[in-house]
C-alpha cells in the first residue's frame, strides 16, 4: 500500500514541478517524507526534506514553513535526535496556529503528544492529545478514530 502511494506522490512531484504553483509541490514533498519515514527509509525521507526546504525558502509562507518544521522534526525523531524533534514540532504547531488552517495543527499536536509521551513528558502529552482531539472533533473526525500515530 505504502509503495503504490509513494509512486503516485512521485507522479504528484513530477507534475508539480512543472506547475507555478508551489502549493502542490510542498504537500507532495511532505507527504513523500512521510511515506518514507513509515517505510524506514531515513535516508530517502532526508532528500525529499532537503527538497521540501528549498521550496519552502522560496516561498516564506507560515503554511510552508509549518510543513517544513514538521517534516524536519519528524526526520530528527528518526535520526534519534528526540529534543531537536521537539522543538520543530512545537515550532510547526506555533506556524500552524497562525494561519487558522485546523487539520495540520490537529495532526502536529497528535505527533508532538506521542513524542511526548515516549519521552516521559506524560502530563504534556496528555494536554497535547486532547488538543489534538479537540480539532480533530471540530472537523467532524470522531475522537475514538484518533490515536497517536503520525
Amino acid at each position: 500500500m505504502l509503495e503504490k502511494a509513494e509512486r503516485d506522490l512521485l507522479d504528484s512531484w513530477k507534475f508539480a514541478k512543472r506547475s507555478p504553483f508551489d502549493v502542490s509541490m510542498i504537500a507532495t514533498l511532505f507527504m513523500l517524507v512521510l511515506v518514507n519515514l513509515r517505510r524506514g527509509r531515513k535516508e530517502e525521507a532526508a532528500t525529499f526534506y532537503q527538497e521540501l526546504h528549498k521550496v519552502v525558502l522560496a516561498l516564506d509562507e507560515n503554511w510552508a514553513v509549518g510543513y517544513d518544521k514538521w517534516a524536519q522534526g519528524l526526520t530528527a525523531e528518526a535520526k534519534g535526535e528526540v529534543s531537536t524533534s521537539l522543538s520543530l514540532l512545537e515550532e510547526s504547531v506555533a506556524r500552524w496556529k497562525a494561519v487558522e488552517r485546523p487539520y495540520e495543527p490537529a495532526r502536529v499536536h497528535r505527533d508532538l503528544a506521542r513524542l511526548q509521551e515516549k519521552t516521559g513528558r506524560k502530563t504534556e502529552a496528555e494536554e497535547t492529545l486532547a488538543t489534538a482531539r479537540r480539532l480533530f472533533t471540530q472537523l467532524g473526525i470522531p475522537a475514538k478514530l484518533i490515536g497517536k500515530e503520525a
